[in-house]
């Protein structure tokens, strides 16, 4: 009785790791999205949305622009690339981070403007943003300058070159 228990005792451990994943879902219930958005208003936006479908979109826009409009590229993701993204999202505990990482604030500019409305913080660092979908189970985690943990990096890095982006 007593090695059943320790043995549940390990299993439920590792599932609150896991972050409560879904004990069963259908490959075609995910959908893995991520927003790589420059700080400034300048360069390219670009969203790229994976379904386990094997399907997958990339939106590139050009900043600045007076009327945005996205320029979408498909792609063919292999299910095998999906697996790996999956395993990818729990190697890093992508379910146990936080929701938004920012940087330290002396990575800020401050600039007072003048008629003293107060601070402005602006920075020159990027947002990034990976949104995970398994069922009915879905976490957004946002980063912004860089202050994210090696795992959210890691993952981002592997989406891109999932759909040929390095």
């Amino acid at each position: 009785m007593r090695s059943v228990f320790i043995a549940l005792l390990i299993v439920v451990t590792a599932s609150a790791r896991a972050a409560e994943l879904p004990s069963k879902f259908r490959l075609a219930d995910v959908v893995i999205t991520l927003n790589d958005s420059p700080r400034w208003p300048v360069g390219e936006q670009v969203v790229i949305t994976i379904s386990g479908n094997s399907t997958a979109t990339i939106d590139r826009t050009k900043l600045p622009c007076t009327e945005c409009r996205a320029v979408r590229e498909a792609a063919t993701v292999p299910r095998a690339t999906i697996l790996r993204l999956l395993n990818d999202v729990l190697s890093t505990d992508f379910f146990t981070m936080q929701r938004s990482y920012e940087a330290r604030p002396e990575f800020f500019l401050h600039e007072n403007d003048e008629i003293e409305l107060g601070s402005v913080i602006t920075t020159d660092q990027d947002y990034h943003a990976i949104t995970i979908t398994i069922g009915s189970l879905s976490k957004k985690v946002e980063d912004v300058a860089d202050a994210s943990p090696d795992g959210f990096k890691k993952l981002a890095a592997a989406i891109r070159r999932s759909v040929g982006i390095k």
